[in-house]
């Protein structure tokens, strides 16, 4: 009897739910699970958003829309906040996203994991995004979310760092120049002006040392530096 091979099914990239949906606010209600809390500021900030922006498809709620069994849920999974200020603003329909067939664990869990996978805010990168616009249309601490304190210092330019006028000039420092062991190898430049300097001098010192990453090198030259004092 001849056999025939039958792929196995893979579950690969696909879309959960449907399209965002404007829905009565009525018809959904808050979980009884929901870890995460706003402050005064975040709160305004998103009544702010709300009332100047309206209310973006982008920031649908997400709701449990029935269990596993099949049985009508309606449960908020993420964006109660949103729905609550929305009330208190005269809202009466918002987008919302609604899931199907689903177990309460896996709406709990997507509670969690929707709140915990906005990334990290890089100030850096944030400060230049927000002076870029500064021009135009000067941010605010409500537009943007962010405190007024931070946001001044975010919008502030940053300062061009001075470099040491002790520190040697390593395009002028051959390896074998180096001494045994310096406090100045071990500056840590960590800016863009001066770490392709930092980077010259643990590399020198790596292979001398035979160390394996800037760290342990790092150590290293601090171990040296303090024993032979």
């Amino acid at each position: 009897m001849k056999r025939v091979a039958t792929a196995e099914k893979v579950q690969g990239p696909h879309q959960t739910g449907k399209l965002p949906e404007l829905t009565s606010l009525a018809v959904v209600k808050p979980n009884n699970w929901n870890p995460f809390s706003m402050t005064p500021f975040m709160r305004e900030s998103l009544k702010h958003g709300l009332k100047e922006d309206g209310w973006l498809s982008s920031q649908a709620l997400l709701v449990w829309g029935s269990d596993e069994k099949g049985k009508s849920k309606n449960v908020i999974i993420d964006g109660e906040h949103r729905w609550t200020v929305a009330l208190e603003l005269g809202f009466k329909e918002g987008p919302m996203v609604f899931l199907h067939k689903i177990t309460e664990a896996k709406a709990k869990k997507l509670t969690a994991a929707l709140n915990n996978k906005h990334g990290q805010r890089d100030d850096e990168k944030m400060g230049a995004l927000l002076r870029s616009i500064q021009a135009d249309e000067a941010p605010t601490a409500l537009d943007v979310g962010i405190e007024n304190d931070r946001l001044m210092k975010l919008l502030a330019e940053p300062a061009i760092p001075t470099k040491d006028p002790d520190a040697p000039d390593m395009s002028k420092v051959s390896n074998e120049a180096l001494p045994a062991s310096n406090a100045k190898m071990v500056q840590l430049y960590f800016v863009k002006e001066t770490h392709e300097e930092f980077t010259k001098y643990t590399r020198a010192l790596a292979e001398r040392y035979e160390t394996k990453n800037a760290t342990d090198t790092v150590l290293e030259a601090l171990r040296r530096a303090y024993k032979q004092k």
